[in-house]
């Protein structure tokens, strides 16, 4: 027997879209249509006398009846579609409509006797926002010569209400209250709230009784307004919201044949009994109470959901109602398993429970797979429902629980569990764990994609992770990745030759390995080979890295394969991951820069640190801090001026342009990482007058030369000249030191003791260090430096000292360097110190002992100053 023939669904739930559970209180005011909300008939046969509703209409009939001084404030608290509305309505149509009321009271057999001239104010905020709930009331009441901006005090709101009874239910207060943006005016409402909630309890005839909802009475207005006496409605008794879904279904629950519906459940309970399910007594009378609904499917939505979209009566009516909907006419009972995920309707309901439709579409594709399994839509669906009302211990759906929504009388148990068994072994999402059925997102498909990895080709493969470390790791895709030396070499010939061109090794090579790479090629200065900073990594040779490839690919095929957009997510997140794997491998086996150096047999290969850098960007940063910074070029011309013999200077009354191109095509030399550092170079040793520069416009020495960008590769590099713009003559004062000015423009000082210095020509003098670990390393340094310069007079010397640590722990540096910050942080730390003087060898060897010494930093030095050129001098004479 169908149950509709015992429960009459409603006709409204039958005709269109279903039910409406959502209760719109400006609908009171809506003249173009018929709405419950203004139909006070219709709203009161919907209306089921719920604990709350007889709390409140109890406390009425007190504070009208029998004891004016009993609490005036009814304060409403719950989440949206707890039945705050729905009260607030019943409250004013119980006062404007009382005759409708009293007919309902006889109905329910309740008592409450209000007033039936009260002026009632019912205003939903979240419609119409309010500055001030005083002018509300008072344009109602008709006491307009009280409205203002100002907060009234007690006397003018008791003389506006002289003579009235107000019942004023504001809809959405909190939210109305939130929406103030102006502090002083929400200060003076929130006074006003709580002067009004005062007066109400204290008035003797009851003259001001005020319903308010709330979302939580923690926040204000709520905690202001629960300091004066009040009844609390909570919404909070389970049992009633069963109850206000079954009368709002069922025009006749309540009033239906019991014994027709015992007759039907106990048909059901028989049949499990018989097949070994076990049911108890109280099990047998929550399934009469329940009717035509399993115990289950209220205890799925009431008990267990905890996603605030469904919580409350609103959510479940609606799911609910659809359900009935489908069943009429068709089935004796419904349980979980009715939701048939294969109706859209059903399955946009249940979006609430499953926001991002994850396991929906878990479950879709499996029941898609599994179509002809018999009662696999029954299986799918009641699974799904246990699902995604899972909360706290409760996962998925029972074993037991699941029979109870599947079997029906008649049914063959043995097809049952065959069915069960063929979804734990054949569903892509279809999991069993701990006793209970349930969807899961990951394992299956991982399954799968592991299977299809099989089929990939380790050459293809290894492609793939040496393309991603290219793209997503380097983040250059002009990259070469080294294989052998001929594609290397092949490679080289075909890229840009006077641009740094980056060379990427997958694992350690050897000295003559890398001496192939750079032989034969032009502009070798410009290829930047980089290998594995740790030892043991080969890329080329790594089956990990080989088989994460392989899934990432399997599963990429599958994504491209796959009929719906939640298996493609699915697998799109194992080709992810797996692709993650792969570029976090390349990551932590890090880079190092190979650095060619010439020595007397040829090139000798050295690794250098590039710090934690793994993309190209930061590695080139890192070689124009540590390896290639400016001071380097400096230095490297520097020697070339002081060591090559004028034969075999390449450098003097050469261009820019052929100097950039020595650079490029000199191994061993430093790397010209970008124009620019080169030009700064030139530019420090034009001003230092280490060089002279010259072209068609203008020429510069021992003055900042202001070529534009388009001249520079025209300049002359010359040796240092007086500059006629800027030769200083200086001469000596009596027992002072003087600066003297050479002919080629090189300041010295000397003392007036020494006549014939004038005489003798100087030569400047440039000194450049390396970088070095430790001070003492650069004290060694500074003596090795100036060994064979006894005579020089060193007049300017500049430290400098840095460090750069990566994921450091502050506090295990040094306060002067971090101040009070404290955490894991990049450091990046430059201290620069200069003296100007006179300063012997030993003096500045013992000044770079005096060095602050920081653990893992870098020190280095230069040094200025100049020599007397003796023979210069005798030719002068």
């Amino acid at each position: 027997m169908s149950f509709s023939k015992i429960l009459h669904p409603r006709s409204e739930l039958l005709k269109g879209s279903g039910i409406q559970g959502i209760i719109d209180i400006e609908n009171i005011h809506n003249k173009h249509r018929k709405t419950l909300e203004s139909s006070p008939e219709d709203f009161f046969a919907l209306t089921y006398p719920t604990t709350d509703i007889r709390n409140v209409l109890h406390n009425l009939n007190i504070r009208y009846n029998s004891d004016p001084d009993s609490p005036g404030l009814f304060l409403l608290e719950g989440f949206k579609g707890s039945g705050k509305s729905h009260l607030e309505l019943f409250v004013y149509h119980l006062f404007q409509n009382n005759e409708l009321a009293k007919a309902w009271l006889v109905n329910h057999e309740l008592e409450c006797d209000v007033p039936n001239d009260a002026t009632v104010i019912i205003h939903k905020f979240t419609d119409f926002p309010l500055d001030s709930i005083w002018n509300l009331i008072f344009e109602k009441v008709g006491a307009e010569e009280f409205v203002s901006n100002i907060r009234p005090d007690l006397n003018q709101l008791r003389e506006a209400l002289k003579g009235k009874k107000l019942v004023l239910i504001l809809d959405e207060l909190e939210l109305g209250f939130q929406s103030i943006a102006n502090p002083n005016t929400q200060a003076q409402n929130l006074s006003f709230l709580q002067m009004l909630s005062e007066e109400a309890q204290r008035s003797e005839d009851a003259s001001i009784t005020i319903f308010a909802s709330i979302y939580n009475s923690n926040n204000e207005p709520g905690s202001t307004l629960k300091r004066v006496p009040r009844i609390d409605v909570k919404f909070s008794e389970p049992k009633d919201r069963k109850m206000v879904v079954l009368h709002r279904l069922f025009s006749n629950y309540g009033k239906h044949d019991l014994n027709q519906v015992e007759i039907i459940t106990k048909s059901y309970i028989n049949q499990w009994k018989k097949n070994g399910i076990g049911i108890d007594e109280k099990y047998e009378d929550r399934f009469i109470e329940s009717y035509p609904f399993t115990p289950e499917v209220f205890d799925i939505l009431l008990n267990r959901v905890l996603s605030k979209n469904i919580q409350g009566n609103r959510g479940p009516l609606a799911l609910l109602g659809r359900l009935v909907k489908n069943s009429n006419n068709k089935l004796d009972i419904i349980s979980a398993s009715a939701l048939s995920i294969r109706e859209t309707a059903i399955r946009n309901l249940l979006t609430d429970l499953d926001p991002g439709q994850t396991f929906i579409q878990c479950a879709l594709t499996d029941l898609n797979d599994l179509e002809a399994i018999p009662m696999a839509n029954e299986i799918v669906a009641s699974t799904l429902m246990g699902t995604i009302a899972s909360s706290g211990n409760l996962k998925g759906i029972k074993e037991f629980e699941l029979a109870r929504q599947v079997i029906k009388p008649g049914d063959n148990y043995n097809d049952y569990t065959a069915s069960i068994n063929a979804f734990e072994k054949l569903g892509a999402y279809f999991q069993k764990s701990e006793g209970s059925f349930f969807f899961d997102t990951q394992e299956k498909p991982y399954a799968k994609v592991e299977y299809r990895s099989l089929r990939i080709d380790t050459k293809d493969a290894l492609d793939f992770v040496l393309e991603r470390w290219k793209k997503n790791v380097f983040i250059d895709t002009s990259a070469i990745i080294y294989r052998d030396e001929a594609q290397t070499k092949n490679e080289l010939f075909k890229s840009e030759k006077n641009s740094p061109r980056f060379v990427l090794a997958p694992k350690r090579l050897s000295n003559e390995e890398r001496k192939k790479i750079f032989s034969g090629i032009e502009n070798p200065n410009t290829v930047l080979l980089f290998e594995p900073k740790s030892d043991v990594f080969n890329a080329l040779d790594n089956r990990d890295m080989i088989k994460w490839a392989q899934l990432a690919l399997a599963a990429k095929e599958l994504k491209n394969s796959a009929g719906d957009a939640e298996r493609k997510r699915q697998y799109e997140r194992i080709q992810t991951d797996n692709e993650k794997y792969i570029d976090d491998s390349f990551r932590k086996a890090g880079l190092a820069y190979v650095l060619v150096r010439r020595i007397d047999s040829g090139f000798d290969y050295e690794l250098d640190s590039v710090g934690h850098s793994s993309a190209r960007q930061d590695v080139l940063e890192q070689l124009q801090r540590q390896i290639f910074p400016r001071q380097v070029i400096e230095e490297h011309i520097s020697n070339v001026i002081e060591h090559t013999p004028p034969e075999s200077n390449w450098l003097f009354n050469h261009s820019v342009l052929e100097l950039k191109a020595a650079y490029r095509k000199t191994s061993g030399f430093p790397v010209l990482l970008t124009e620019t550092i080169v030009i700064d170079a030139l530019k420090n040793l034009c001003q230092n007058r280490t060089i002279g520069l010259t072209h068609t416009r203008e020429n510069y020495c021992g003055r900042y030369p202001g070529y534009s960008g388009s001249e520079w590769n025209d300049v002359i590099i010359t040796e240092p000249f007086v500059d006629q713009d800027k030769a200083e003559i200086l001469r000596p004062s009596p027992n002072s030191k003087t600066e003297v000015t050479s002919r080629e423009g090189i300041k010295s000082e000397t003392s007036n003791t020494s006549s014939k210095v004038n005489e003798n020509r100087v030569e400047p003098l440039n000194i450049y260090t390396t970088n070095k670990n430790s001070v003492i390393e650069l004290r060694q340094e500074i003596a090795s430096k100036l060994t064979d310069k006894e005579d020089a007079v060193i007049n300017k010397v500049t430290f400098f000292v840095y460090i750069q640590k990566d994921s450091v722990e502050l506090n295990t540096l040094p306060i002067m360097m971090r101040g009070q910050l404290i955490g894991l942080s990049d450091v990046h730390f430059e201290l620069t110190i200069t003296q100007n003087g006179s300063f012997s060898k030993s003096k500045l060897e013992q000044m770079a002992e005096q060095l602050p010494v920081f653990q893992d930093a870098s020190y280095k030095v230069e040094l200025k100053g100049f020599v007397k050129s003796e023979e210069l001098g005798k030719n002068e004479k």
